[in-house]
């Protein structure tokens, strides 16, 4: 089981003093369909879901935002928490519609699919059924059932035993025992020992579960059950179905008990309408605003890692030290920035960044940058999530909601699905030797655009799956896709596919990463598993266990030495002669590539965009200096990152491209002086690139006397120096080591610049 949500405000990082905060408001647009915010909670595989009032459930995978739900809009509205069990299956509180599970069911395998269960009252009084369906990527399965009293479910709570417990606003708990379906249902209520019927809120420490009710504070030990309320303490005399005053001096007099949370130390901290109680088992002691609380009226509680108390309420927050029992505040009156007064809760991620659920939307802090996430629609075309750049050097950029972006240097042209392309999340791009583009979608396949029309493929031409995150083009022209929810890779060779996955050799059947090495070899990132390496024959696989940083893949660069360099959920990690050295441990590294110096470029998510010489790391975040211009990354949020062919640095963020020019820019070359020439040669055609062993140079000269071509290795070192006397200049690679070299044509006072890479 992972942290459970604690109701709270929106506030800063612990430890700061209110009137130090910077506030910033940031929109920006997502799939959480309501304002209102119940709960926040992050599981063990850190994602992040959200619970509104009116707007159903939301997931965050820390990438993308998905609307969860059911064909039939099942899981309802009123989403009022969430635990997660020791078989990471997500338990869910429903107000109007009950009971709902989500996860995969053990043991898993990459082909496994999410299953969804819904258990409802059985409201007719017919006989109770049990009925499954799936759509392909999901199962569903409907349970009517006697066992469930209620489908007002207020919270949720799941114990170290594994046992789910619910309360509900009108016939008290639902406890769930076993770990597989159908499971044990019983009821608790009033009749068996509960203060009352209608449950707010519940904790436990080590075996003891605690409740917050309407009519007091319950209790229960495993064997019996106890209530404080303003009589003392009460045992619940299960035989004979009667209460016994066992301490009249644990008075509680405030029995409309709102919220509970249990510190570090096991000491109860209750939420009620007349203030907050601490109950240290021996007695309870009341806080007010005369003690430090901003409201008597306190919503939630949330207590940190240094045993700090949190009370929210409509009007702003109190923090509480108890190491040094002092009191702080936060609320728009003293926190410049500060909008919003009324939160309703907290969930803090582990490396100290926070979300904040209000009843203006969700909020997120990482320490600097506040980002407020409210009721707006799907993500739009600034949000660039992949790149790719023709033989023209046009540049193609794939948005999550606006279909694809074309830059041809002068002009943009969006395509989209009105343009014949398959769907409007484009998440990779690739572009053959024909120049035709290919683009993976999110859950509608493949499309090719050969620059007139498109061309779709999906599951029912063959395609493993219709989520594509990853096409890698071999030499052959060969189509290689790497597909998302378990299906695996797929091979398109002319018409025909072929399909591989965990039975074949693949580590993890979602495939986020595709590189070829210049052996041929493929080399598929996994987000799971590792990387997986196919040789053609033979599969191997390094992940964590190898050395590898972590086994979420995202992102796959290859340099001149043919060094592997693996962009991670958890840093990045080179790979070369069996060795892995692992850097940015802990960074989420969406995507890596690297330039014609070999210099390493890797995109963050959170930490902009980092630069790697072999030596240093240099950052470049929202502002930075190169050496022609001051420029603000537009977000330090990267999706995608993209080098065209003179050099010059897109960066795809979660809010618009940023561009970098640190030495190259179209049209010029860089001369021994530094100083930057124009190029004015255009009818030049140069191939193969890359070269094995022979280039062919096709080029007219116009001064035959004076007409050279020229190479020239990375640190400007002349290799070569031929004269054009024809149209065909063939120059010889044989000797030349592998990396990246500059050709140069000189026809008097013209000139030209083309890289070259040497395989």
């Amino acid at each position: 089981m992972n942290i459970r949500i604690l109701p709270i405000i929106l506030f800063c990082l612990i430890g700061f003093k209110a009137n130090s905060q910077s506030w910033t408001n940031y929109t920006t647009t997502n799939v959480i369909e309501d304002s209102v915010i119940n709960n926040i909670y992050i599981d063990t595989q850190k994602n992040i879901w959200i619970s509104t009032k009116n707007g159903g459930l939301s997931k965050f995978d820390g990438y993308e935002w998905s609307r969860l739900d059911s064909p039939d809009k099942k899981v309802g509205n009123d989403i009022r928490g969430v635990d997660e069990d020791l078989k990471k299956f997500k338990w869910f509180a429903s107000y109007g519609t009950g009971v709902f599970s989500y996860g995969l069911s053990y043991p898993i395998t990459p082909s496994s699919k999410p299953e969804w269960t819904f258990f409802t009252p059985n409201k007719t009084g017919g006989i109770s059924y049990t009925s499954s369906y799936t759509d392909g990527y999901n199962k569903y399965t409907y349970v009517v059932s006697d066992s469930m009293v209620s489908d007002k479910i207020t919270c949720v709570l799941i114990d170290a035993a594994n046992q789910k417990w619910f309360g509900t606003s009108d016939t008290g708990i639902v406890r769930v025992k076993g770990s597989t379906y159908p499971y044990i249902w019983e009821n608790i209520n009033k009749a068996n020992g509960l203060a009352d019927n209608n449950v707010y809120a519940s904790d436990y420490f080590t075996t003891n579960r605690w409740f917050a009710t309407n009519a007091g504070l319950s209790h229960f030990n495993n064997t019996n059950w106890f209530k404080y309320d303003k009589q003392g303490k009460s045992k619940f005399d299960a035989i004979n179905s009667t209460w016994s005053i066992v301490d009249s001096l644990m008075i509680l007099n405030d029995t409309v008990v709102k919220f509970i949370k249990i510190d570090l130390s096991g000491k109860k901290w209750l939420a009620t309408n007349n203030g907050v109680y601490s109950f240290d088992d021996v007695t309870f002691k009341k806080y007010t605003v005369d003690s430090g609380l901003v409201s008597n009226q306190v919503n939630s509680i949330y207590i940190d890692n240094s045993n700090s108390i949190y009370f929210v309420s409509s009007t702003g927050i109190a923090i509480y030290d108890q190491t040094d029992s002092t009191w702080q505040t936060i609320n728009t009156s003293n926190t410049s920035g500060l909008v919003c007064n009324n939160a309703l809760c907290i969930m803090p991620e582990a490396n100290g960044n926070k979300w904040f659920g209000t009843d203006n939307g969700l909020y997120y802090y990482d320490g600097k940058i506040w980002t407020n996430y409210k009721k707006l629609s799907v993500l739009g075309s600034h949000n660039i999530w992949s790149t790719a750049v023709d033989k023209q050097n046009v540049k193609w950029f794939g948005t999550y909601g606006a279909g694809v972006f074309k830059y041809d240097g002068t002009n943009w042209t969006n395509y989209n699905t009105g343009n014949g392309l398959a769907d409007s999340i484009v998440l990779s791009i690739a572009i053959d030797n024909s120049n035709n583009k290919w683009f993976g979608t999110n859950r509608k396949g493949l499309s090719k655009f050969n620059g007139t029309s498109f061309t779709n493929y999906t599951h029912y031409n063959g395609l493993a799956g219709d989520c594509v995150y990853s096409i890698k083009i071999d030499n052959s022209g060969v189509v290689w896709l790497g597909t998302g929810y378990g299906n695996g890779v797929s091979k398109l060779s002319g018409s025909s596919f072929t399909n591989y996955g965990y039975v074949n050799g693949v580590a993890f059947n979602d495939v986020h990463a595709i590189a070829i090495d210049s052996k041929g070899y493929k080399w598929f990132g996994t987000y799971g598993g590792g990387v997986t390496i196919f040789t053609g024959s033979t599969w191997e696989t390094l992940d964590m266990s190898d050395g590898l940083v972590d086994n979420y893949v995202q992102s796959i660069a290859i340099d001149i030495n043919g060094t592997k360099w693996i962009a991670t959920r958890g840093g990045l990690s080179s790979y070369n002669d069996s060795i892995f050295t692992n850097y940015l441990i802990g960074e989420n590294v969406w995507d890596v590539k690297v330039d014609e110096s070999n210099i390493v470029w890797a995109g963050t998510w959170g930490s902009g965009l980092r630069k790697f010489d072999g030596t240093t790391w240099t950052s470049y975040g929202t502002k930075w200096v190169d050496t022609l211009n001051t420029i603000g990354l537009a977000d330090n949020r990267v999706n995608s990152f993209l080098i065209d062919n003179n050099g010059v640095k897109y960066v795809g963020t979660w809010k618009g491209i940023s561009v970098l020019n640190d030495g190259g820019t179209k049209n010029y070359e860089i001369q021994q002086s530094s100083q930057l020439v124009e190029n004015n040669i255009t009818n030049v055609n140069i191939y193969p690139i890359p070269v094995n062993s022979e280039l062919t140079v096709d080029y007219a000269p116009i001064n035959v006397e004076n007409c050279f071509v020229e190479v020239f290795d990375v640190l400007g070192k002349q290799i070569s120096s031929e004269q054009i006397f024809s149209s065909e200049t063939k120059l010889n690679f044989n000797n030349l080591d592998r990396g990246v070299y500059m050709l140069r044509i000189n026809d008097g006072d013209s000139k030209f610049l083309q890289k070259i890479v040497k395989n």
